[in-house]
């Protein structure tokens, strides 16, 4: 987990080596530095900034993220992070009734993502683009 500012942390996964925090490709800021206040329990483990609070439950591994007044910015239900056989990181996220999903690069259908499944690989596609064809050109898993 590393802090870019006071209001970004940035979470990263890997199940078989140290995670890299060298650079990300959503980000172009440098990490500031962010002072954060780091609380130790038997269950769990808060870090805190000025502008949010970052809980991690230790057993089973959860999550969640709040703002300074305590609103859940991102938090993880039942499932959480895992990973497959394949090595693959899945990340669950609770998602509330008012969120909307945009994004993905280059997929058909509405602008609003929410409710849908899509796949993170692609080749051309030979059968028209309509909604029911995924995937196209490329893939952006950033929404």
């Amino acid at each position: 987990m590393l802090f870019y500012r006071n209001d970004i942390v940035r979470v990263v996964m890997n199940p078989y080596n140290e995670p890299e925090l060298g650079g990300s490709y959503t980000l172009e800021l440098k990490p500031q530095d962010v002072d954060v206040k780091v609380e130790e329990h038997d269950e769990e483990i808060f870090l805190s900034t000025q502008k949010m609070k970052v809980e991690v439950q230790k057993s089973p591994l959860r999550i969640n993220v709040y703002d300074a007044e305590g609103q859940s910015i991102v938090s993880e239900g039942k499932q959480g992070m895992a990973f497959n056989r394949e090595g693959h990181v899945i990340c669950y996220k609770e998602a509330f009734a008012n969120d909307h999903y945009y994004g993905f690069g280059e997929k058909t259908g509405f602008l609003d993502k929410r409710g849908e499944k899509y796949t993170m690989w692609n080749t051309d596609v030979y059968a028209p683009h309509n909604p029911e064809t995924d995937p196209l050109y490329e893939s952006i898993p950033f929404l």
